[in-house]
């Protein structure tokens, strides 16, 4: 895949006619890039189980993985903004590499609501779009759903103590 290139052209398997004349074009279908996003955050987390999520979620939506594009940190003590495979994927989301980033759930993507918004608006305008695999919801549909209204609390509570 080249760079900036979101999409890759997967030849379906079977015989095929290049030469043009038949018109068909149902052997050919396009694949959105994805990556996959995975954080555990504390010794009581297991990878496993995020990552079938993942892999599963990417698989239902047709998006093309590539090894390449699975993003795995560790850290138990490292702030959202250190983790090293995240940066590494935020790189990479610049340089146009995907179109989705799945994630397990969201507290998985980030903890601190300032570096989510923050981070949400950038791939945003790259039009990276950001899936959580357990909701089977875009960031965009869980924002605009009720869960926002609990964030919002939450969010107020912590800056009133």
């Amino acid at each position: 895949m080249t760079q900036n290139n979101k999409m890759q052209t997967v030849v379906k398997p079977g015989n095929h006619d290049f030469s043009g004349k038949s018109g068909k074009t149902d052997d050919i279908c396009t694949q959105e890039e994805a990556a996959v996003y995975l954080w555990v955050p504390n010794k009581e987390s297991s990878i496993e189980d995020q990552k079938l999520a993942c892999l599963q979620c990417a698989a239902d939506k047709g998006y093309h993985l590539s090894k390449d594009h699975i993003y795995i940190d560790t850290s138990f003590a490292i702030k959202n903004e250190d983790r090293p495979n995240f940066q590494k994927m935020m790189d990479d989301a610049h340089r146009g590499q995907f179109s989705t980033i799945v994630i397990h759930r969201m507290d998985r993507f980030t903890r601190n609501i300032a570096s989510a918004v923050k981070t949400a608006a950038e791939l945003d305008k790259l039009g990276v779009t950001l899936l959580s695999a357990k909701d089977n919801l875009t960031l965009s549909e869980i924002a605009s759903s009720n869960i926002c209204e609990h964030i919002s609390e939450q969010y107020k509570a912590v800056c009133s103590n």
